[in-house]
């Protein structure tokens, strides 16, 4: 799919998460700064194997029952429900902002 979206891995994991959050989280840069600690150049981003074990990683943290507050607690704060894919995605986007 990635070719179809102009060789992006952030676009589709865009449209993947908008057609089955439960599933797919997105991924940018900011995502990729926060869990790698290193500046999200293009060629790094654009990895389809890391994206396939970051959702991998967001499966774990959304299964754990200690994220269950975590959930919660972001749901309440953003005033809207979301899932739990969504949830994990956002504390990693707002905490890789620069």
């Amino acid at each position: 799919m990635k070719g179809l979206f102009n060789n992006s891995i952030v676009g589709t994991s865009k449209l993947l998460h908008f057609i089955n959050p439960e599933v797919f989280a997105i991924w940018d840069s900011h995502v990729y700064r926060y869990l790698m600690e290193m500046e999200p150049y293009n060629y790094r981003i654009e990895d389809c194997e890391l994206y396939l074990k970051y959702l991998d990683f967001c499966r774990l943290v959304a299964q754990r029952v200690e994220f269950d507050q975590v959930h919660k607690s972001i749901c309440e704060r953003v005033g809207q429900q979301m899932t739990k894919m969504r949830t994990a995605e956002l504390v990693m986007y707002l905490n890789g902002k620069t």
